[in-house]
């Protein structure tokens, strides 16, 4: 007997009418993308010409660029740990089993210009597609949040 695409998503493994076995045409992945670079280009370039191109260029040039590499090194450490706790937040008591690719792409596609909607939603939607019912994804999503407020929470208010 075959099995159910819950069953094979709970394996990480999709089923063959899985909308994302569907490839997309590349301007439907890139475009917001572009659109997105391109708004904050611009937001970038009208808070410089408010604030004055000459000062802002003598900001950057008095910048310390020797911190942008440890600055992208932590911001790719948390990444990995959020891609982390996510995981095993959802695979707790017989959740779901992805691809480890697959919850990168999950992580990476909540933040930022990507989701309208907010990270939440984003999170909720992305579950169900993999399989969770809507109760189980709401459940483990905001359980995701409250272990993100838990650690902030302490550094937040040391700041």
């Amino acid at each position: 007997m075959g099995r159910t695409p819950v069953e094979d998503a709970g394996r990480g493994e999709e089923p063959a009418d899985s909308p994302r076995r569907q490839s997309r045409p590349l301007v439907q992945i890139a475009l917001p993308i572009v659109i997105g670079f391109a708004l904050a280009l611009t937001a970038s370039i009208s808070i410089a010409w408010v604030a004055g191109f000459a000062q802002v260029g003598h900001r950057l040039a008095d910048l310390n660029w020797i911190w942008l590499l440890p600055a992208v090194a932590a911001e790719a450490l948390a990444y990995a740990g959020y891609t982390f706790a996510y995981r095993e937040v959802v695979r707790a008591d017989g959740g779901l089993e992805l691809p480890r690719l697959d919850w990168v792409a999950l992580v990476s596609s909540g933040f930022g210009l990507f989701v309208m909607r907010g990270g939440f939603a984003h999170d909720v939607k992305k579950l169900q597609e993999a399989g969770s019912d809507a109760r189980e994804a709401r459940v483990r999503v905001l359980a995701l949040g409250a272990l993100e407020y838990v650690l902030l929470a302490p550094a937040a208010c040391a700041c």
